[in-house]
């Protein structure tokens, strides 16, 4: 489990990788010209002593002791080797390494995991080295949870929720990129990130035998807007979505589930032409809990439905819980203030009452959802 905490004087836990410049700012108020004040919280035997700098970075002010090997504050703890979303507690910058592009268009086609594996795209058993789309997609969405759970805001609404994304995309760089993800723009930089409701799409054929294709996005202002997307852009991501639903997300969404899609979108111009259109090049469908989590299959779906039900989520609450990144080996944890305890989930198969959940610190020790509801209270 990859530590990212720091612990103060008083026991409270931060999360400077998920601190703004104003609240850096006001930590160091908080312990300036103060030894001793905050430790991190990768192991229980020492404190390991940190102090934050005139320019707001986080270091050590401890010698001659050694982190965890699954701290942030490690050396070579988010080794490019391992991770694809480089988190760094000093300064707090986020950066990405994707398997394409996003500022190139392209079609996609439905590759052989041989194929896929030869050109460097992500299959199911890549490392993590470098995001697809989909994973990429994921892991915003878990580092946004993440980060309202560090900061105790809490998550109330699915419409809430994709607010609090778009607010993080100022602080997720895509390594190649000189700005923030947030800062691209369609209009004048010919390409941008979104992060929608799904809606709908249509497919009108042709006299050619071809499809016109368009994707119904629901804007923030509850208006529905019309996206054009190439057929095969669209019937690579329906078939994803397939895979991992059983349905089509049409059909899901007319149940009453709530879809999000996201990806990147392109200004082009037609040979000939000099009038620029936009299209969606990327896509990707998840579909979302009443909160905004993303799932990646019904089971998934069940799971965290019935873990935001135990949450209870209120602003300021105790409870927080925590979903671990792209490419860790457990689902997410549990911790309560003034509770040094972490409540690990280690599955998701099926519903939330069949996942396996131990303490982090009594490995073996397996916990029912009554004693895990014992701690929760």
């Amino acid at each position: 489990m990859l530590n990212k905490e720091l612990i103060m004087y008083d026991g409270t836990r931060i999360y400077p990788a998920w601190l703004s410049k104003e609240e850096r700012a006001e930590l160091r108020r908080r312990i300036a010209d103060k030894n001793e004040m905050m430790y991190c919280g990768c192991r229980q035997d020492c404190k390991l002593w940190y102090s934050i700098s005139t320019d707001l970075r986080i270091y050590p002010s401890h010698k001659g002791y050694a982190h965890m090997p699954s701290c942030i504050y490690a050396e070579n703890s988010r080794d490019r080797s391992r991770f694809a979303f480089v988190q760094d507690g000093a300064s707090g910058e986020t950066r990405a390494f994707l398997n394409f592009k996003p500022s190139t268009f392209t079609v996609p086609y439905e590759a052989t995991d041989r194929e896929r594996e030869a050109s460097g795209e992500q299959t199911e058993k890549d490392d993590f080295k470098y995001f697809s789309l989909e994973r990429f997609v994921r892991q915003l969405n878990i580092d946004t949870w993440n980060e309202r759970m560090a900061a105790g805001k809490g998550v109330l609404s699915a419409d809430y929720f994709s607010t609090a994304l778009f607010g993080r995309l100022k602080s997720i760089v895509i390594d190649g990129c000189v700005k923030s993800l947030r800062e691209y723009k369609v209009d004048t930089d010919g390409w941008g990130f979104f992060y929608q409701d799904f809606a709908g799409y249509d497919m009108k054929l042709k006299a050619d035998g071809n499809y016109t294709c368009s994707l119904i996005v629901k804007g923030s202002d509850g208006k529905q807007y019309s996206w054009f997307i190439y057929e095969k852009t669209l019937s690579v991501a329906l078939k994803r979505f397939l895979k991992m639903f059983g349905k089509d997300p049409k059909d899901m969404l007319a149940e009453g589930q709530r879809i999000i899609m996201s990806g990147f979108r392109y200004q082009r111009t037609r040979k000939g032409s000099p009038q620029p259109y936009k299209v969606v090049g990327r896509l990707c469908f998840y579909a979302v809990t009443s909160s905004g989590l993303i799932a990646r299959s019904s089971a998934e779906l069940e799971t965290l439905e019935n873990i935001s039900k135990l949450l209870r989520f209120k602003k300021d609450t105790d409870l927080r819980y925590f979903i671990a990144d792209e490419g860790e080996d457990y689902f997410g944890y549990f911790e309560k203030k003034g509770d040094p305890r972490k409540f690990i989930i280690t599955g998701v198969e099926g519903s939330y009452a069949g996942a396996a959940v131990y303490v982090a610190d009594i490995l073996d020790t397996a916990l029912s959802l009554d004693q895990l509801k014992g701690f929760l209270r």
